[in-house]
Protein backbone atom coordinates (compact mmCIF):
# COMPACT_ATOMS: atom_id res chain seq x y z
CA UNK A 1 0.00 0.00 0.00
CA UNK A 2 2.80 2.32 0.71
CA UNK A 3 4.33 2.03 -2.58
CA UNK A 4 1.20 1.84 -4.55
CA UNK A 5 0.19 5.78 -2.39
CA UNK A 6 3.69 6.99 -3.35
CA UNK A 7 3.12 5.86 -6.98
CA UNK A 8 -0.53 7.60 -7.22
CA UNK A 9 1.08 10.82 -5.36
CA UNK A 10 3.87 10.87 -8.58
CA UNK A 11 0.71 10.78 -11.00
CA UNK A 12 -1.32 13.32 -9.35
CA UNK A 13 1.73 15.60 -9.44
CA UNK A 14 1.67 14.16 -13.55
CA UNK A 15 -1.58 15.08 -13.95
CA UNK A 16 -1.54 18.66 -12.06
CA UNK A 17 1.80 19.50 -14.60
CA UNK A 18 0.06 18.47 -17.54
CA UNK A 19 -3.08 20.11 -17.20
CA UNK A 20 -1.45 23.85 -16.50
CA UNK A 21 1.00 23.26 -19.54
CA UNK A 22 -2.07 22.29 -21.90
CA UNK A 23 -4.55 24.96 -20.29
CA UNK A 24 -1.54 27.85 -21.24
CA UNK A 25 -1.02 26.22 -24.87
CA UNK A 26 -4.54 25.70 -25.85
CA UNK A 27 -5.42 29.54 -24.31
CA UNK A 28 -7.44 30.20 -27.65
CA UNK A 29 -10.43 27.47 -26.76
CA UNK A 30 -11.59 29.49 -23.76
CA UNK A 31 -14.41 26.25 -22.88
CA UNK A 32 -10.95 23.67 -23.23
CA UNK A 33 -8.44 26.03 -21.14
CA UNK A 34 -11.24 26.38 -18.51
CA UNK A 35 -11.97 23.01 -18.20
CA UNK A 36 -7.85 21.95 -17.92
CA UNK A 37 -7.45 24.80 -15.07
CA UNK A 38 -10.39 23.01 -13.56
CA UNK A 39 -9.09 19.54 -13.77
CA UNK A 40 -5.42 21.30 -12.82
CA UNK A 41 -7.02 22.53 -9.56
CA UNK A 42 -8.82 19.18 -8.80
CA UNK A 43 -5.28 17.18 -9.38
CA UNK A 44 -4.09 19.28 -6.72
CA UNK A 45 -6.77 18.51 -4.30
CA UNK A 46 -6.14 15.04 -5.23
CA UNK A 47 -2.42 14.75 -4.47
CA UNK A 48 -2.95 16.53 -1.32
CA UNK A 49 -5.61 13.88 -0.53
CA UNK A 50 -3.21 11.19 -1.07
CA UNK A 51 -0.51 12.71 0.97
CA UNK A 52 -2.79 12.98 3.63
CA UNK A 53 -3.52 9.17 3.39
CA UNK A 54 0.13 8.27 3.41
CA UNK A 55 0.51 10.44 6.41
CA UNK A 56 -1.55 8.20 8.37
CA UNK A 57 -0.28 4.97 7.23
CA UNK A 58 3.40 5.09 6.78
CA UNK A 59 4.08 3.99 10.12
CA UNK A 60 1.98 1.10 10.07
CA UNK A 61 2.79 -2.75 9.07
CA UNK A 62 2.71 -2.83 5.43
CA UNK A 63 -0.84 -4.07 4.82
CA UNK A 64 -1.81 -6.44 1.56
CA UNK A 65 -3.33 -3.98 -1.30
CA UNK A 66 -7.42 -3.84 -1.72
CA UNK A 67 -6.67 -4.19 -5.27
CA UNK A 68 -3.64 -5.00 -7.48
CA UNK A 69 -2.15 -2.84 -9.86
CA UNK A 70 0.73 -4.65 -11.53
CA UNK A 71 3.92 -3.53 -12.74
CA UNK A 72 2.80 -3.81 -16.18
CA UNK A 73 -0.26 -1.60 -15.59
CA UNK A 74 1.44 1.03 -13.73
CA UNK A 75 3.70 1.15 -16.68
CA UNK A 76 1.16 1.84 -18.90
CA UNK A 77 -0.07 4.77 -17.09
CA UNK A 78 3.28 5.89 -16.98
CA UNK A 79 4.13 5.74 -20.77
CA UNK A 80 0.91 7.31 -21.54
CA UNK A 81 1.97 10.34 -19.63
CA UNK A 82 5.16 10.28 -20.56
CA UNK A 83 3.72 10.09 -24.83
CA UNK A 84 1.28 12.79 -24.29
CA UNK A 85 3.31 14.91 -22.40
CA UNK A 86 6.23 14.94 -24.96
CA UNK A 87 3.76 15.72 -27.53
CA UNK A 88 2.52 18.53 -25.60
CA UNK A 89 5.97 20.02 -24.53
CA UNK A 90 7.35 19.71 -28.50
CA UNK A 91 3.77 21.63 -29.50
CA UNK A 92 3.02 18.25 -31.71
CA UNK A 93 -0.71 17.59 -29.82
CA UNK A 94 -3.44 18.16 -31.22
CA UNK A 95 -6.70 19.43 -29.45
CA UNK A 96 -8.04 16.00 -30.32
CA UNK A 97 -5.52 14.42 -28.69
CA UNK A 98 -5.56 16.44 -26.02
CA UNK A 99 -9.11 15.63 -25.35
CA UNK A 100 -8.25 11.89 -25.87
CA UNK A 101 -5.70 12.11 -23.39
CA UNK A 102 -8.07 13.80 -20.76
CA UNK A 103 -9.99 10.92 -21.04
CA UNK A 104 -7.36 8.26 -20.71
CA UNK A 105 -5.74 9.73 -17.75
CA UNK A 106 -9.03 10.56 -15.70
CA UNK A 107 -10.67 7.10 -16.77
CA UNK A 108 -7.68 4.77 -16.64
CA UNK A 109 -7.14 1.95 -13.71
CA UNK A 110 -4.96 4.61 -11.52
CA UNK A 111 -9.09 5.77 -10.60
CA UNK A 112 -9.43 2.07 -8.70
CA UNK A 113 -6.01 3.08 -7.14
CA UNK A 114 -6.93 6.05 -5.97
CA UNK A 115 -10.31 5.36 -4.34
CA UNK A 116 -8.06 2.27 -2.72
CA UNK A 117 -6.00 4.60 -1.18
CA UNK A 118 -9.47 7.17 -0.45
CA UNK A 119 -10.56 4.45 1.49
CA UNK A 120 -7.89 4.82 4.42
CA UNK A 121 -9.35 8.34 5.11
CA UNK A 122 -12.64 6.21 5.90
CA UNK A 123 -11.99 7.20 9.50
CA UNK A 124 -11.93 11.01 9.02
CA UNK A 125 -15.06 11.53 8.10
CA UNK A 126 -14.96 15.63 7.02
CA UNK A 127 -12.20 14.69 5.35
CA UNK A 128 -13.47 11.56 3.17
CA UNK A 129 -16.60 12.94 2.41
CA UNK A 130 -15.24 16.06 0.98
CA UNK A 131 -12.49 14.66 -1.36
CA UNK A 132 -15.46 11.54 -2.63
CA UNK A 133 -17.39 14.82 -3.61
CA UNK A 134 -14.97 16.46 -5.10
CA UNK A 135 -13.73 13.74 -7.31
CA UNK A 136 -17.63 12.58 -8.43
CA UNK A 137 -17.94 16.23 -9.52
CA UNK A 138 -14.08 15.61 -11.46
CA UNK A 139 -16.15 12.90 -13.41
CA UNK A 140 -19.21 15.30 -13.72
CA UNK A 141 -16.96 17.86 -14.99
CA UNK A 142 -15.56 15.88 -17.70
CA UNK A 143 -18.49 14.41 -18.49
CA UNK A 144 -20.59 17.71 -19.06
CA UNK A 145 -17.72 19.16 -21.10
CA UNK A 146 -17.26 16.12 -23.69
CA UNK A 147 -21.56 16.40 -23.99
CA UNK A 148 -20.59 19.71 -24.44
CA UNK A 149 -18.60 19.22 -27.54
CA UNK A 150 -20.18 16.27 -30.09
CA UNK A 151 -17.52 15.92 -31.63
CA UNK A 152 -16.15 13.74 -28.33
CA UNK A 153 -19.24 11.60 -28.34
CA UNK A 154 -17.29 8.77 -29.14
CA UNK A 155 -15.27 9.22 -25.63
CA UNK A 156 -18.57 8.89 -23.39
CA UNK A 157 -18.88 5.64 -23.86
CA UNK A 158 -15.64 5.24 -21.74
CA UNK A 159 -16.63 7.60 -19.19
CA UNK A 160 -20.32 5.97 -18.53
CA UNK A 161 -18.10 2.61 -17.76
CA UNK A 162 -16.47 4.69 -14.54
CA UNK A 163 -18.55 3.61 -11.81
CA UNK A 164 -19.57 6.82 -9.14
CA UNK A 165 -17.12 7.11 -5.74
CA UNK A 166 -20.41 7.59 -3.68
CA UNK A 167 -23.97 6.73 -3.83
CA UNK A 168 -26.40 9.72 -3.74
CA UNK A 169 -29.74 9.63 -2.52
CA UNK A 170 -32.17 12.39 -3.67
CA UNK A 171 -35.22 12.87 -2.25
CA UNK A 172 -37.35 15.45 -4.32
CA UNK A 173 -40.46 17.22 -2.44
CA UNK A 174 -43.59 18.84 -4.37
CA UNK A 175 -47.29 18.33 -3.96
CA UNK A 176 -47.73 18.20 -8.00
CA UNK A 177 -46.86 14.55 -9.86
CA UNK A 178 -45.84 16.30 -13.03
CA UNK A 179 -43.07 18.40 -12.00
CA UNK A 180 -41.43 15.01 -9.23
CA UNK A 181 -41.51 13.61 -13.00
CA UNK A 182 -39.63 16.05 -14.90
CA UNK A 183 -37.43 16.61 -11.75
CA UNK A 184 -36.96 12.45 -11.29
CA UNK A 185 -36.23 12.59 -15.60
CA UNK A 186 -33.48 15.93 -14.75
CA UNK A 187 -32.03 13.63 -11.87
CA UNK A 188 -32.27 10.25 -12.66
CA UNK A 189 -28.15 10.43 -13.67
CA UNK A 190 -27.52 12.25 -10.05
CA UNK A 191 -28.46 9.11 -7.59
CA UNK A 192 -30.88 7.15 -6.38
CA UNK A 193 -34.25 9.02 -6.13
CA UNK A 194 -37.17 9.05 -3.66
CA UNK A 195 -40.31 11.10 -4.03
CA UNK A 196 -42.78 12.50 -1.88
CA UNK A 197 -45.78 14.84 -2.27
CA UNK A 198 -45.18 16.95 0.82
CA UNK A 199 -42.90 17.69 4.34
CA UNK A 200 -44.82 15.25 6.08
CA UNK A 201 -44.81 12.73 3.74
CA UNK A 202 -40.59 13.51 3.73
Amino acid sequence: MHELTNWLIGIEDAAYGFYVKAAAVFNEDKGLAALLRHLADDEKIHSDTVRKAYDLIKNEKEKPRLITLDDDSMHAIEKEFLYYGTKLNSGELTKDELVEAVVAIEFSECNDAFLCVLGVLRGFPDVYYSSASNIQQHKKYVEWFIKSRPEYSRLLEKISSVPDVMERNLLVVDDEEGMINILNVVLSQEGSIENARNGAEA
